[in-house]
């Protein structure tokens, strides 16, 4: 879990506490408190030049590092380099919550001018819950920025200047590539406990006082987050192409969608006029996020299938037809990657007829690779002699791949953390595993060069469609086997496998078939389409991951989607779909359409939360130790997230352990860096998070040493599956003379089944 990490979901209720002015629509800050440099306004969308929308209304809050250097004293946000952050401006609010649960919504926009500046350069902004981090970001860009937060972005390359009259007047953000601003982003979290709640949020320059970023605020709302469909594209008309000697008519179409998760985001081919620069209906590939659309593609003819997209929406692949770089002029199907930040787009493979290129997938939110596709060509050093399908790699330089014959390899899924895991089925005898040629899952580790099957079945069974998680530990799946002894009828079901034992996800009749398997990121939700043989109708249905022989749930208002796609963006599941239905009033002429539904919330996920402020001794295996307690009736462990606030000037003394009431303890940190004890920076301002992409093991920065989301020194994932209520206890040791300590606050995030 990353954005929504410190709050319980669960279904929002009503909710006597009320945001004060959250919208801005009195067009001031009243309710809100400025502070910092103080640059703080409220500006409509015609107080920056170009003008911005609001996310709803007709004004936003804008919190700015600038115009130029706003002064107020350096501090640090994240850890690096000590008083490196510059011209920090905050806002917040108190609010009382005397009904609970009750859902909290909040949207925001970065704009930076550090894209294409140095690693030094890394602008920063938060927001917090009773300063339990829910956002911590930096700007994203093509080098790796010097702070650990989370990238944020991509930018959409325009120069912005705010022109209203106030604090923020005359800041500006630099266009250019890696420039400008994201689009809205917005999530709803859910706060399970009465009490006083202040949300704050904090923008502030890292490295520099001169070039300016700025945070948009908008639509803070409670009570909140209500499920939703809406439709994201709208066209109309027909093609009409000379083909076979006659003229061919094809309505417009919108297809093929896939999910980025970081801001919410999806990509999708359609020949649609979308942006109003596409009006000869040509196929193109556009990208949606935040309620704006971007055409990738300037394609004058030729075809377009299977995009993807990194987890944070920067890089995306496609395969076609078109000569979109100058190097396809013979229109063979070939494997290319548009970069958003630069507007750059690289064709990967460059091959002749008759062997193709198809179904790529993408890794890598800094780099975008691996880009893992299925060829029956041949790549450099990398041979195919026999022109069987392949399950190929390109890693930016070089391709590698299988080495098969007289078999298929299709439907590959990567790991999008860091590329290392394939996902794919195979009819192929990999490592003497598959002697009879049935379609199987297999598993490839890429840095080891190794293949691992997931099923070995015989005889009339099927699997397909494999998605992987981000780190590769989990592959969801469809097929008709009896792995877990639920399916005794044969029907095609949707199946998981958690590093292990394969678990049976949906449990219907045999009149019904699970043709369609996709998976979050962190490998929580599954979604599977089903068809109903009775009716011939498709639906679209969503499982936690954690719990076996479900019905699911249903998306609302989606006759017939087709091809859903789904993502988590912290405490919140979004998916998307074709359809060429009309469950909104705005699809009469029956073309086919991009859906979205979100968001939807999970599973109940609790926040418990402990401000001892205890001493820890020194040098002291006992340490200190401090407890949270569930009640009664929370069910079973799906996910554990933990966050700490410690002071100590030197956290290389430190351990960090956690207890569940089943008496399972696993570290959080071991005598950073690595277990030397070496890292003599203070304080530990951080979320550890199974899912998380850095490891807090390496962390060494200071004031405070350690800050931002990161995967603990043992997995947290060991809770998963037990039950919830209980006592759960935090322990903090010093394990080296001289250095003392307090423990200052905890949280425990408890996601429950």
């Amino acid at each position: 879990m990353r954005m929504a990490t410190l709050v319980a979901l669960a279904a929002a209720g009503t909710a006597s506490a009320q945001i004060t002015n959250g919208s801005f629509e009195t067009g001031t800050l009243t309710g809100w408190t400025a502070g910092g440099t103080g640059r703080v306004q409220v500006i409509s969308a015609t107080g920056v030049n170009p003008s911005i929308t609001p996310f709803d209304g007709s004004y936003f809050a804008v919190l700015s590092t600038g115009p130029g250097n706003a002064g107020g004293s350096a501090t640090s946000l994240d850890g690096q380099g000590g008083s490196n952050d510059y011209d920090l401006a905050t806002l917040q609010q108190t609010f009382t919550l005397t009904t609970a649960p009750a859902g909290l919504q909040v949207a925001v926009m970065f704009l930076t001018s550090e894209g294409d500046q140095g690693a030094a350069f890394d602008d920063l902004f938060d927001v917090t819950i009773n300063e339990a981090p829910l956002f911590r970001h930096s700007v994203l860009k093509n080098v790796t920025g010097a702070s650990p937060w989370p990238d944020f972005g991509p930018y959409d390359n325009t120069q912005y200047l705010f022109t209203a009259p106030g604090p923020i007047q005359n800041t500006q953000i630099r266009g250019g590539a890696g420039n400008g601003r994201t689009e809205w982003y917005s999530t709803c979290v859910t706060l399970a406990t009465p009490g006083n709640y202040t949300l704050r949020f904090r923008v502030a320059d890292q490295g520099d006082a001169t070039f300016d970023s700025a945070l948009a605020v908008d639509a803070v709302a409670v009570p909140a987050c209500t499920p939703q469909t809406a439709q994201v594209t709208v066209s109309a008309g027909w093609t009409v192409e000379l083909k076979g000697g006659g003229l061919e008519a094809r309505p417009t179409q919108s297809r093929e969608v896939a999910a980025g998760e970081n801001p919410p985001s999806y990509v999708f081919i359609s020949s649609g006029n979308l942006t109003g620069d596409n009006p000869g209906a040509v196929e193109q590939v556009y990208f949606w996020s935040g309620g704006t659309l971007q055409r990738l593609t300037a394609a004058s003819g030729g075809s377009f299938s299977h995009p993807a997209v990194t987890s944070n929406g920067r890089f995306v692949v496609f395969a076609s037809n078109a000569n979109l770089t100058g190097g396809n002029t013979d229109g063979n199907w070939e494997i290319f990657r548009v970069d958003r930040t630069t507007l750059t787009t690289v064709q990967v493979t460059s091959t002749t007829a008759p062997c193709q290129n198809r179904f790529p997938v993408v890794a890598g939110d800094g780099t975008g690779t691996p880009v893992v596709f299925v060829s029956n060509c041949g790549h450099g050093t990398f041979t195919n002699p026999d022109g069987n399908d392949e399950i190929v790699a390109w890693n930016g330089t070089t391709f590698a791949g299988t080495s098969t014959s007289s078999c298929q390899n299709y439907a590959p899924s990567v790991s999008r953390s860091t590329g290392q895991f394939v996902a794919f089925v195979s009819t192929c005898n990999i490592g003497g595993t598959n002697p009879d040629g049935n379609p199987e899952i297999y598993r490839w580790d890429r840095t080891a060069n190794t293949f691992q099957a997931i099923t070995t079945t015989s005889g009339a069974i099927f699997n397909d469609t494999p998605a992987i998680s981000a780190s590769g530990a989990a592959i969801a799946f469809i097929s008709n086997g009896n792995f877990a002894g639920g399916n005794g009828d044969g029907g095609y079901e949707l199946f998981f496998w958690p590093s292990g034992t394969i678990r049976q996800l949906s449990a219907g009749p045999a009149t019904e078939a699970y043709i369609m398997a996709r998976l979050t990121d962190d490998g929580a939700w599954a979604v599977g389409e089903r068809l109903d043989f009775l009716s011939g109708t498709f639906t679209a249905r969503y499982f936690a991951t954690a719990t076996s022989n479900q019905p699911g749930v249903g998306m609302a208002a989606a006759p017939t989607p087709l091809a859903p796609t789904v993502s988590r963006n912290g405490a919140v599941l979004y998916a998307a779909w074709q359809s060429d239905q009309n469950p909104l009033g705005s699809n009469a002429d029956g073309n086919y359409e991009i859906f979205r539904y979100g968001p939807a919330t999970g599973p109940p996920r609790y926040l418990l939360c402990a401000a001892p402020n205890a001493a820890i001794p020194d040098n002291s295996p006992t340490g200190v130790t401090s407890t949270v307690s569930a009640p009664a009736g929370w069910g079973v462990v799906t996910d554990v997230d933990v966050w700490l606030l410690i002071t100590h000037p030197r956290v290389g003394d430190l351990n960090a352990f956690l207890t569940s009431p089943a008496g399972t303890t696993r570290q959080l940190m071991n005598r950073l860096t690595n277990g030397s004890g070496g890292c003599q920076g203070d304080n530990v301002d951080a979320m550890l998070d199974d899912e998380a992409t850095g490891n807090v093991q390496v962390q060494c920065g200071n004031l405070p040493a350690v800050s931002g989301f990161f995967y603990p020194f043992q997995a947290l994932s060991a809770f998963d599956g037990q039950t919830s209520p209980g006592t759960w206890q935090l322990r903090v040791e010093d394990r080296a003379n001289g250095q003392t300590g307090t423990l200052e606050r905890w949280c425990l995030a408890l996601t429950v089944q």
